[in-house]
This record gives structure tokens, sequence and C-alpha cells, in this order.
């Protein structure tokens, strides 16, 4: 599968005979070294007044943690970050269940999380984070691809 790791580095014809390879390397990098600071985890948990953006952002990863969007609530979100932090930092990149892509779609089909608007509208860390799961779900949907 083309979403196995492999050691080998990619040349050129590799990379023009099978794009969809090079993205798929590209965004394993990506997963596996992306890293979150303390200082934005404490940033974002000094947030009194979310934005919708913030908290779609929130009902997104925990949909991705297997957190039913159902349930949730902005304390418990906060509450949670650093979990969230350990979950994203040790994330490798690991298979997605096929439900929970489908439970993510509508999020990511979603403009106010799509990272060039968060820039324009939110700090840094959610940024970041908006990155990581826009990395994390199309890693996923190319993996199902290949």
């Amino acid at each position: 599968s083309s979403c196995e790791e492999t050691s080998d580095r990619e040349d050129l014809d590799s990379i023009k005979k099978n794009p969809d390879l090079h993205k798929l390397n590209q965004l394993r990098e990506l997963l596996k070294y992306y890293k979150i600071s303390s200082d934005e985890i404490a940033t974002l948990k000094k947030i009194d007044k979310p934005s919708d953006t913030l908290h779609l952002l929130y009902q997104a990863l925990g949909v991705i943690q297997d957190q039913p969007a159902t349930g949730y609530e902005y304390s418990v979100a906060i509450a949670n970050l650093d979990h969230t932090k350990e979950f994203i930092e040790t994330f490798g990149p690991r298979p997605i269940a096929e439900s929970t892509l489908n439970l993510l779609k509508p999020y990511m089909e979603n403009i106010i999380l799509h990272p060039d608007h968060v820039t324009q509208l939110a700090s840094p860390a959610t940024h970041g984070l908006c990155t990581w799961l826009h990395t994390a779900y199309t890693y996923q949907t190319l993996c199902k691809r290949s």
C-alpha cells in the first residue's frame, strides 16, 4: 500500500508518475513531526469568548479523537487541550476509520475551518491546529484513494 512508510527517497520520475504518492509522503512527514508549543496551549486556554471557528475546530478535533460532536462542550474541549496536544504529537500518522472520515468531512468542507481563513481571524495556535487537522484528513483520504 502507498500509505506504508518507505525509506527510499523519491526521484523526479517517480513523482511525475505518481503525484498522489509524493503528496502522501509529504503529508506523512508533516504528521510525524508536528508539535504544538506549551505557549500555544496556554494561549488557547485563555480564550474566554471563543469564535464560531474555534467551536468548530474543537468539535472536529473531538471527532478525530472519537469523541461525539453531539457531546461537545467548550469547557470540556479546553480541559482536554493537553490530551489533544499529546494525541496530535503522537498521531504518527495512524489510520482513521472511514466512519470518522465521514463525520469529519463537513468540517473539512466548511470554509471557516480552512487554514487560509483561520490565518486571518485567529491566533497562530488555532491556525496550526486547523492545518494539522486538514493534513491528517487529506492524508487519510489520499490513502483511501491509492
